[in-house]
């Protein structure tokens, strides 16, 4: 397959799909696919696709600088011998050029049925790539996913997550410098120090200004 990026692209990837996981969207809606190595800044590469055991369909997709749903590049293919194609990836800032393969065309979201569960909620209707697995599993017969591995509880628990989350989105921003105490069991926030940027946007004379305690979590 040959890539040429007309287009600035954040995020880019194939997918070798499988089998499907209709209670899914985006990429998770292929369950555990084929994922072959791209590189989304490049404006012309070749990647080679497993032609010994070809999945039921590929997928490309690739997520445009700076994101409009419209500009959204998809292609769904087929390994196809002698067969070649030449066009766009949905459109016109991605173009690809296929060698043995095939595009698949004619589905969307007509192809999901009227009473498929989650087709009311807008993040999975007018997914493309949710769109595309019922495509398969009606066309292809394409299996349902095994289930995903539970993930593994963190320690401390999603309190902590969540505080921890909302602590490193502060820091991110610039708000505050934190400080803590921290013992074997327990962290603390005691206190945010405004840095002297911050305190200048808005007025202060960027000295410490100190909370209450924060929250203490079980580590």
């Amino acid at each position: 397959m040959e890539i040429e990026s007309r287009d600035r692209y954040r995020i880019m990837w194939p997918a070798g799909v499988r089998h499907v996981d209709l209670t899914q969207h985006c990429l998770k809606s292929f369950g555990f696919c084929d994922r072959p190595r791209v590189t989304h800044t490049a404006r012309q590469q070749t990647v080679v696709l497993d032609a010994a055991r070809p999945p039921l369909a590929w997928y490309l997709y690739a997520l445009p600088i700076l994101w409009d749903w419209h500009r959204n590049a998809h292609l769904a293919f087929e390994h196809a011998p002698g067969h070649s194609w030449e066009g766009d990836a949905l459109v016109c800032g991605l173009g690809i050029c296929l060698a043995n393969a095939r595009p698949i065309f004619g589905w969307g979201e007509h192809s999901v049925p009227p009473d498929a569960p989650l087709r009311s909620s807008t993040h999975y209707r007018t997914c493309r790539n949710w769109q595309f697995t019922h495509w398969l599993r009606v066309n292809r017969g394409a299996p349902l996913a095994p289930p995903l591995p539970a993930r593994p509880a963190a320690q401390g628990g999603d309190e902590q997550l969540a505080i921890m989350s909302r602590l490193r989105l502060i820091v991110m921003r610039g708000d505050c410098s934190p400080h803590w105490v921290q013992s074997p069991r327990t962290l603390r926030l005691t206190s945010c120090r405004r840095s002297p940027k911050v305190g200048a946007e808005h007025g202060s004379t960027g000295r410490a200004e100190h909370g209450r305690p924060g929250p203490v979590v079980s580590s």
